[in-house]
């Protein structure tokens, strides 16, 4: 079995999965650099796909990690580049971002299992239409509204105890939508922002695979009382409507390899993102090994013995715990009084 992890090459993540399959005689797993080295044989042809030197149409499965889904024509962010004068970087971006949506567009026409396609990271891209569409496939999804226009949200917010918002594209955290968020930012001269509303339940983050839980955590919140705390995380056995919506949300959406967030009601799940590429650093350290360790059983098409779960366990803070406290001066920040 052959399997292609295309990352850059400086991910921890991709280069621990990697590293998994060592061992492994009947699996060869190859991680493909992202960037597109310059001197590397990189081609689409109608019988053959190269990419860095190796043939990929002949891959049994790939995973993408890195590889988001935007439009180059606005350049990235660099310290070493003088925007008093004309650049032309951004040229070459373009043509690898098309080159990169065309390979694994084909790669999937042509049946290499892409967990995540091109047309999956599209998809969540712009989350409004991920929620519509999960709504239409039988995903429990909260009532939300897209808008910049104050009178439709003042509606929406008072049929609602409390709400949260967030942008409505790419990666972001639901946030608290109080009075304060609401003049700053709903005006008609700025972009439409999405706002939802709260159900009651622990917030969770599920890693699914081909739309099967591989791990389901429950989230407690950072604690502000000392001794200060991170995030903690711990294992539960996912709920059979946990188990219902990870598979509505891959049979709609080709969406191979994610993480689903959102709140586990007393009779549902109910789903507020959903995320074509997760990162997986942030995990504290014995969640992020059994993960890593069952995506690697996975992609072998090997199942592994069914593991306890794990205890809770706090997101390593790194620093002191006191240093944490301006950490919450900033989020308080964000509400006032």
């Amino acid at each position: 079995m052959r399997i292609g992890i295309f990352a850059h090459t400086e991910s921890q993540q991709a280069r621990a999965l990697v590293e998994l399959f060592d061992s492994e005689q009947d699996t060869q797993c190859v991680l493909f650099d992202l960037s597109i080295p310059s001197d590397a044989e990189t081609s689409i042809s109608p019988d053959k796909l190269f990419f860095a030197g190796e043939r990929v149409d002949t891959l049994d499965v790939a995973i993408l990690h890195g590889y988001s889904y935007d439009n180059p024509v606005v350049p990235q962010a660099d310290d070493f580049q003088d925007f008093s004068v004309w650049q032309f970087g951004y040229l070459s971006t373009q043509q690898n971002q098309s080159y990169l949506f065309s390979l694994f567009s084909e790669m999937s026409r042509r049946g290499v299992e892409v967990l995540c396609p091109p047309r999956a990271h599209v998809l969540c891209y712009e989350k409004t239409h991920l929620l519509y569409r999960l709504k239409r496939s039988g995903v429990s999804v909260p009532s939300f509204i897209l808008s910049n226009t104050m009178d439709d949200v003042v509606e929406f917010v008072s049929k609602n105890v409390c709400s949260v918002w967030r942008p409505s594209t790419g990666r972001a955290l639901w946030q608290l939508f109080t009075d304060r968020q609401r003049e700053f930012l709903i005006n008609a001269d700025k972009p439409p922002v999405m706002v939802a509303e709260t159900v009651k339940g622990p917030f969770c983050r599920v890693f699914s695979f081909r739309g099967e839980p591989v791990m389901a955590l429950k989230m407690g919140y950072p604690n502000a009382e000392p001794p200060e705390n991170l995030e903690v995380l711990w294992e539960y056995e996912p709920s059979q409507k946990l188990r219902e919506a990870c598979k509505l949300i891959y049979d709609s959406s080709d969406i191979g390899w994610a993480q689903v967030m959102g709140v586990e009601g007393d009779d549902t799940f109910w789903v507020y993102d959903v995320d074509t590429d997760p990162i997986l650093n942030w995990l504290p350290d014995a969640q992020r090994v059994s993960l890593l360790d069952s995506l690697a059983l996975l992609l072998a098409g090997k199942q592994g013995e069914k593991k306890p779960l794990l205890e809770a366990e706090e997101r390593s803070p790194l620093f002191l715990r006191r240093m944490l406290r301006i950490l919450f001066d900033f989020e308080y920040a964000k509400y006032g009084n």
